[in-house]
């Protein structure tokens, strides 16, 4: 028999009920293969000789109350609370960064310490160094900056997916899938971003101790300050390993696979790693251009070695 049959129109010959396999994005699990039958084409599928697609209907534009009433199903509405969480957590870490480092802004700068009135009195080695506060305040806007882009997508991202419920769309939301690429991305940076704080801070107390033995100067507020970074990188590094490792295994329960190939979780994992290598390897050129350029021009200034003992 050849490879076309005449008899039909030059449709391929197949056997009645002979099974292909192909992907289907209605099912539960994605990536898992479904038979269908392959029986001849049905004349009416035909559209002036080209096959008819069907496309999705547009979506109508919906109350609030009829969105509101848009039934989430229970894992999901918890991964959602657990986001808004994070996000308001972060935004709460900026907002008390930006205040702490304006207030002693504040005292230093507005506040006139020869002023009789004056309400707020601070010891002079208690106020620290102004360029760790403006340091740390542009830190707390970054993440409050952050933190409010962040609630504004997941208050868009939920309004869609209530509007994909309405309208019978009960597939894995995007916002699901990006949340969990976020999950696998976010530890690696977690990590990273602790791993240069507990180094580079641990070296700034060491500065701090040693300016302090070697002048008049105080550095209480400031080692104190160091300290607390330290502490609370500690915590929330901890609280964020085990959040997220919790929040990826309630999705993988929930569904009974992961929404995320492994192929590119792979990839992610991999271009995670290197971009936090590379940031990490030019924050530390900076870092040594920043020291070690003024300790050399300083040295050769005082007909020094740059290298002392040599």
């Amino acid at each position: 028999m050849g490879i076309f049959n005449k008899d039909k129109n030059n449709i391929p010959v197949q056997s009645n009920g002979q099974n292909i396999f192909a992907n289907d994005s209605k099912i539960s699990n994605p990536y898992k293969k479904v038979d269908l039958n392959n029986d001849y084409l049905n004349p009416n599928d035909l559209n002036g000789g080209q096959f008819y697609q069907n496309h999705r209907p547009l979506k109508p534009n919906f109350s609030k109350q009829e969105l509101n009433n848009a039934q989430i199903p229970s894992q999901i509405a918890k991964e959602i609370r657990s986001e808004k969480l994070r996000v308001v957590m972060l935004m709460i870490l900026g907002f008390l960064a930006i205040s702490v480092a304006l207030f002693f802004i504040i005292v230093i700068y507005a506040i006139d310490p020869a002023a009789d009135g004056s309400k707020i009195k601070i010891p002079y080695e208690w106020q620290p160094n102004p360029v760790p506060m403006f340091i740390l305040m542009f830190i707390g806007l970054i993440f409050l900056i952050l933190g409010s882009v962040d609630y504004s997508h997941v208050l868009i991202s939920v309004k869609k997916y209530r509007g994909d419920i309405l309208m019978g769309d009960e597939g894995i939301p995007f916002f699901m899938i990006r949340n969990y690429k976020a999950l696998i991305a976010r530890p690696i940076y977690m990590n990273w971003i602790c791993f240069n704080i507990y180094v580079w801070g641990g070296i700034v107390i060491g500065i701090f101790y040693a300016i302090k033995a070697t002048t008049s100067l105080g550095m209480k507020t400031e080692i104190i300050i160091t300290l607390a970074i330290l502490c609370s990188t500690l915590i929330v590094h901890l609280i964020a390993l085990v959040t997220t490792r919790a929040r990826k295994g309630n999705i993988n329960a929930y569904y009974g696979y992961e929404i995320v190939p492994f192929d590119q979780v792979k990839d992610i994992r991999k271009r995670t790693n290197k971009i936090s290598m590379i940031i990490f390897f030019i924050f530390l050129a900076i870092i040594l251009c920043v020291i070690v350029v003024p300790y050399i021009i300083i040295r050769k200034n005082r007909n020094k070695p740059i290298i002392p003992f040599i």
